[in-house]
């Protein structure tokens, strides 16, 4: 695929993020609502394949170009959705056309407690060599901001954010919050299912239909207590050291016996990052990782302990946003930034050294680690980030990630933790993101 262009746009959006639906809005969105979000609009239309993932068809005509999208699933979360189109239409004129591909991606995050923000990205593709070339020709002198296809997304863009603020002020989409479930209850279910093989409170808090990303564990509630009914009497769960709480989801950093083969060995077991996603009071969506325990690391600091006080008052939205900048900013590689968001920076993986200049030499050794960022959460001195990394300098397949990230007074990154999962399928069939 031939990039042609890529362009961005925000906008806020007056409505706290837990209102907000946007996997439901993309493919909700009625023929007159997408007319009246951008000049060029002219009409949509919602299906179904028939494989269950849903298709929104948008007519538009951009640069002068009428186009016919047919953006499929790819993402549908609350505060993340991407369609793909990949078979869209573009005709140069009433008789020729070529065909390219367009993603469209929306993110919404926090602002404040009643504000959020819509991120709109649109990357567009193609295989016809000739016409990149005539885009490229044509769009040679003119600046990126004024191209057509930047500006029909800043059109775009605030009237998306607006349709969704007026639609989650009316209550469209039920308001969720992981308040419903706690960290410590998620605790106390995972205490309670492997060291005391009692399913009762992962039913209790699960739905049975739960979605799990794990690369040992199946869907459903009945195929995880499956699972953990392996390790009866092993008490695999050696310690839970840290959770990070924010809108419907709950992270934690734990520790287990078992091998990364999922057996208990005596070895030192495995670090094990979950994340679990709350909706209407349930635990709907679980992501599990695990990395092999090595007792002797680069830095000398274990994987799991903590060397300083946490720092009580914190600025959770810039925590959030400057572990974001540390992902899709400083590890892809501009360690230029390490400074302004790093400090001391203790690191607890095992393989790179302590130290703001270990984890930048680090970097730059690999030049870059490009990355498939999904999102960040912050509360208290902790933000976490999910990503996969897809650096082949190494020799290694891609690693999907969860970091976490400990900031000190000043707002920057004192120390790391990170759990590490080669690229894997799931039992289920589901692929990363999960």
């Amino acid at each position: 695929m031939i990039l042609l262009g890529t362009a961005s746009a925000n906008a806020a959006i007056a409505a706290p993020l837990a209102s907000i639906d946007l996997g439901e809005w993309m493919f909700t969105l009625t023929s007159d609502e997408y007319a009246a979000c951008a000049q060029g609009h002219q009409s949509a239309a919602q299906g179904v394949l028939p494989s269950g993932k849903r298709v929104s068809m948008n007519v538009e005509v951009v640069g002068g170009n009428f186009m016919v999208q047919h953006y499929v699933e790819a993402v549908a979360e609350r505060d993340h959705v991407r369609g793909v189109s990949p078979n869209t239409v573009l005709w140069v004129d009433d008789t020729h056309f070529v065909l390219a591909r367009i993603t469209w991606d929306l993110k919404a995050e926090r602002v404040d407690d009643q504000t959020s923000r819509l991120t709109c990205t649109v990357i567009a593709e193609t295989e016809n060599q000739a016409f990149a070339e005539r885009v490229a020709a044509l769009n040679a002198d003119i600046p990126v901001q004024e191209r057509a296809f930047q500006q029909h997304i800043h059109e775009e863009t605030p009237l998306f954010a607006r349709d969704i603020e007026r639609k989650a002020l009316a209550g469209v989409w039920p308001t969720v919050s992981a308040e419903t479930i706690t960290a410590a209850q998620v605790v106390e279910m995972l205490e309670r299912l492997y060291n005391h093989n009692d399913p009762g409170p992962l039913r209790e808090l699960a739905a049975p239909d739960l979605r799990h990303y794990s690369s040992a564990i199946g869907d459903g509630v009945d195929a995880w207590a499956a699972y953990a009914a392996r390790f009866e009497g092993q008490q695999p769960l050696v310690a839970v050291h840290r959770t990070v709480s924010e809108g419907n989801r709950i992270g934690v950093h734990a520790q287990y016996r078992w091998n990364p083969e999922r057996a208990v060995d005596g070895g030192p077991g495995v670090a094990s990052a979950h994340i679990f996603r709350i909706e209407d009071g349930r635990i709907v969506e679980a992501v599990e990782l695990t990395q092999a325990v090595r007792p002797e690391t680069v830095s000398g600091n274990d994987m799991f302990s903590q060397t300083a006080p946490s720092v009580a008052s914190q600025d959770v939205d810039s925590n959030r946003a400057v572990a974001e900048r540390v992902v899709t900013e400083f590890l892809t590689g501009n360690t230029a930034l390490r400074d302004e968001l790093l400090s001391d920076y203790i690191q607890h993986n095992p393989v790179i050294p302590s130290g703001a200049e270990g984890i930048a030499g680090f970097i730059d050794m690999l030049g870059g680690n490009p990355n498939d960022f999904q999102w960040s959460m912050a509360e208290g001195d902790l933000a976490l980030t999910y990503t996969r990394y897809t650096s082949d300098k190494m020799g290694l397949p891609p690693l999907v990630t969860v970091d976490i990230w400990r900031f000190d007074a000043a707002g920057k990154v004192t120390e790391h933790w990170d759990v590490l999962e080669a690229d894997f399928t799931s039992p289920a069939g589901h692929a990363f993101p999960g």
